[in-house]
């Protein structure tokens, strides 16, 4: 198998700043396969009421995802692919009074199939399965509905 992107890319600004990696794989149809990960570390800026100054608060994502594309005949193509999501929050006012969660992990599979019409008409049908956890404060919102 030949790759086809193989690179680090490093993305910095005052706020936010990320790392992000993305291979793919190069190959004749009617498979292919890739994979995405990045992080990013966000400092956020609020205005603490309390004391009447700017401060920060430090949050995390980090984003994994990998799938697969296949085309079993000219006319239909599949989509798969298995995601996760990580957001983690450190304490502070947003998590204790705003209901923002400490942490959060998601993951996805969603599912796709596609069908092509020679004469230009298409069609597509898909379903994704989600699993969530929530982490948050003691002290916080429960939010709406609880």
């Amino acid at each position: 198998m030949r790759v086809s992107t193989n690179c680090l890319m490093t993305f910095t600004a005052p706020s936010p700043s990320a790392t992000a990696w993305l291979w793919t794989g190069k190959r004749p149809l009617p498979r292919r396969p890739g994979l995405e990960l990045s992080k990013r570390y966000l400092d956020e800026p609020l205005f603490d009421t309390s004391n009447g100054s700017w401060i920060t608060e430090e949050r995390t994502e980090e984003y994994y995802r990998i799938y697969l594309d296949w085309t079993p005949s000219p006319r239909f193509a599949v989509h798969t692919e298995l995601v996760r999501d990580n957001y983690r929050s450190e304490q502070g006012i947003l998590t204790a009074d705003a209901n923002l969660p400490e942490k959060l992990v998601t993951w996805s599979l969603p599912v796709a199939v596609s069908y092509f019409d020679p004469s230009g008409f298409f069609a597509g049908l898909g379903a994704t399965y989600v699993d969530q956890l929530v982490v948050r404060s003691p002290g916080g919102n429960s939010g709406p509905g609880g």
